[in-house]
């Protein structure tokens, strides 16, 4: 059959009137607000009996499926040729007896779709969440990298004088972190296909993003409040030697050779708000704490092993993931005090792995676990902050930032620069052979004006300090028009000084102050997050925990929140230069193509194509509507040889015209 239709994993019938062309697109080349995707011309289905089962009994009376209210997977062949891999489909209409309607799209809408209405927020922070802000803590992260997921980068908050009070510094989640974890929670990877990779670069590793608010350094009078006091005793032995089902209360002594996977059930000292659930279950015989109450904990676990050729691993879980993880290839103490924010209705459950080195091995453990609800430490929470911030907002903020286009192949996004796709124009496909008839030609690319502006928000809503503009020599365009607007503050330089270094002012805290000027109240404050770039310098800063701490000394490698290269006059001179040099004088051209099933699966948006009946190169924006054995029509954008017409002159007050 010459054209193959899956939904679900599940090939569907087909009939004379199953036409299905494909239109392919990555985005309109950079409409940079709206970014466009692969989709397919609205096609239909007979309802054959096959088709109604994989359809859920769609269109017969009285069903109540909700095939049409979820997005199915659909997968397209043409001559046993892949031609959509991965795409959505949609159920529009049933036609009763006559035809099911269906849309379908591909390319970025399937990590868009994932990450739609997600936040910031709801990213799994549970490798850097624990900690509690003090002086050990705070020193210990001055030399974070991007691995590390964050870093207290030195500015002025919002209160800092001579002496750093390190409760009125907060941290900053870095660029890199963010974007990699995004992509890893979806389900992809990505790639860069230039020669300058933008993931690798010291810009893109060393961006941060503050947090949106400072937090309160008010304490509780009760700072703590105890909530669970559980402790247990027991050992296991391999399975071989036959010990009797749930020594020591263990769940599951599986039959494993090498190691078996055991959850404690604890026996119970104090629990006031029944936090601790038990089952009678001889499957589920452990213990599950069940949060009430959102907040901050503090967990405290000791427990000695004792081991005899064995060794293994205690872990919490939370909510069937693992929270924390400590290891032991020998007798061990556990001694661990550990921060954590939890919210209402999440579980713990503590779990042994232990692994045998023979019949002859043996483990013997005494746990105590304590959980308070602590209300006095400043507790690093990132799911706290970052909540109106969407995952898609920040993937679109960063492609836009380095100027990205992208393309899907399976489940990796490949990357290029729109500077290294136009500049280095030996990655190029010669598509002569495949040249029919040309169309027409069109003189504007995309919604531009004369002078097109890129801008930050700010602080102070009468800034522009980070603003620049590139201009365009086509006097029938609007005067002026904005293309861009970043999702993250640029912050301005403060009064402040330290080792004579002017700080960035990144206000998280506000102060309000008496008739004499003397200060009243610090009180946190919400931002949006102040986009900032680390830069590290040698120095030495005095610092203290709270206002009457302790003053100390740190000499060494300082992390500064700065701002060099992150303003639009570098961006426009930096990645933009060949894109409004294309825009200058542009010519989007249609023409008629023969395209085969084997095009439309190598199909690269991310190469230059020449056309020697053109006499040029071009940029394929968009194929039309392809079908089986006929010309498709393709839109083409041209490109010129790059000159670079001008220089970043670091003048922030004026416009980078190219």
């Amino acid at each position: 059959m010459s054209l193959e239709i899956y939904i679900n994993g599940l090939e569907v019938e087909t009939n004379e009137d199953t036409k299905l062309a494909e239109t392919k697109q990555v985005n309109d080349f950079f409409e940079i607000k709206d970014r466009q995707t692969s989709r397919t011309n609205s096609f239909t289905i007979p309802p054959t009996p096959r088709n109604t089962a994989i359809f859920e009994m769609l269109g017969i009376v009285g069903s109540t499926t909700l095939f049409p209210y979820r997005i199915a997977r659909i997968d397209v062949k043409r001559h046993g040729i892949t031609t959509i891999e991965n795409g959505r489909a949609i159920i529009k209409e049933t036609e009763y007896g006559k035809a099911y309607n269906i849309h379908s799209y591909d390319g970025i809408i399937d990590l868009y779709g994932f990450i739609e209405n997600k936040k910031l927020s709801e990213l799994d922070f549970s490798d850097i969440t624990v900690q509690e802000i003090n002086q050990d803590s705070w020193l210990a992260s001055l030399n974070n990298t991007w691995q590390d997921g964050f870093i207290f980068a030195l500015a002025d908050y919002g209160n800092i004088e001579d002496v750093v009070e390190i409760n009125y510094q907060v941290p900053s989640l870095f660029v890199k972190y963010l974007w990699n974890k995004i992509f890893s929670e979806a389900g992809y990877t990505f790639e860069y296909v230039g020669e300058n990779n933008v993931f690798e670069s010291p810009e893109f590793q060393e961006s941060i993003l503050s947090i949106t608010e400072g937090y309160s350094n008010e304490t509780d009078e009760e700072p703590e409040v105890l909530k669970l006091d559980l402790s247990k005793s027991g050992s296991f032995t391999p399975p071989e030697t036959t010990i009797p089902r749930g020594s020591g209360n263990l769940l599951n002594d599986s039959t494993i050779s090498s190691s078996t996977i055991h959850y404690i059930r604890f026996n119970e000292h104090q629990d006031p708000d029944n936090l601790h659930i038990t089952s009678t279950s001889e499957t589920y015989n452990r213990s599950r704490i069940r949060i009430k109450e959102s907040g901050y904990y503090k967990l405290e676990v000791l427990c000695q092993i004792s081991s005899y050729n064995s060794s293994g691993s205690l872990t919490i879980e939370r909510n069937g993931t693992n929270l924390f993880l400590n290891s032991w290839s020998s007798s061990k103490t556990i001694d661990q005090v550990k921060y954590i924010y939890l919210k209402e209705n999440d579980e713990l459950f503590f779990r042994f792995t232990a692994n045998y080195q023979d019949q002859y091995s043996s483990l013997n453990y005494d746990i105590a676990f304590m959980m308070y609800l602590d209300n006095s430490a400043i507790v690093l929470n990132f799911n706290q902050y970052y909540t109106e911030v969407g995952q898609k907002d920040f993937i679109k903020d960063v492609i836009h930032h380095y100027g990205l286009m992208f393309q899907r192949k399976g489940k990796v996004y490949q990357f290029i620069s729109i500077e290294d796709l136009l500049t280095n124009q030996g990655n190029q496909e010669d598509w002569s052979s495949k040249f029919d008839s040309a169309i027409s030609e069109e003189y504007r690319i995309g919604n531009y004006g004369q002078k097109n502006l890129l801008k930050y928000t700010y602080e102070d809503e009468a800034d522009n300090f980070a603003d620049a503009s590139f201009r365009i020599d086509d006097l029938t365009l609007n005067p002026e028009q904005d293309i861009l607007t970043r999702a993250f503050k640029a912050p301005a330089y403060s009064t402040k000084r330290l080792n004579n270094r002017l700080l960035r002012a990144v206000p998280l805290w506000e102060k309000s102050v008496d008739d004499l000027g003397n200060v009243k109240e610090i009180r946190p404050k919400k931002s949006k997050p102040f986009l900032m770039r680390l830069e590290r310098s040698a120095g030495s800063i005095s610092y203290k925990f709270y206002e009457d701490g302790e003053v100390q000394d740190f000499t060494g490698d300082i992390p500064y929140g700065g701002f060099t290269g992150l303003d639009h006059n570098n961006i426009i001179a930096n990645r933009y230069s060949a894109f409004a040099n294309l825009l200058d004088k542009g010519k989007k051209i249609k023409v008629r193509l023969y395209l085969t099933e084997l095009d439309i699966y190598a199909l690269n948006f991310l190469r230059l194509k020449y056309i020697k009946q053109l006499g040029q190169l071009f940029y394929l924006n968009k194929v039309e509507n392809f079908q089986n054995k006929k010309r498709t029509t393709c839109e083409l954008i041209q490109v010129r040889r790059f000159i670079n017409r001008g220089e970043y002159n670091g003048d922030y007050n004026s416009d980078y015209n190219i």
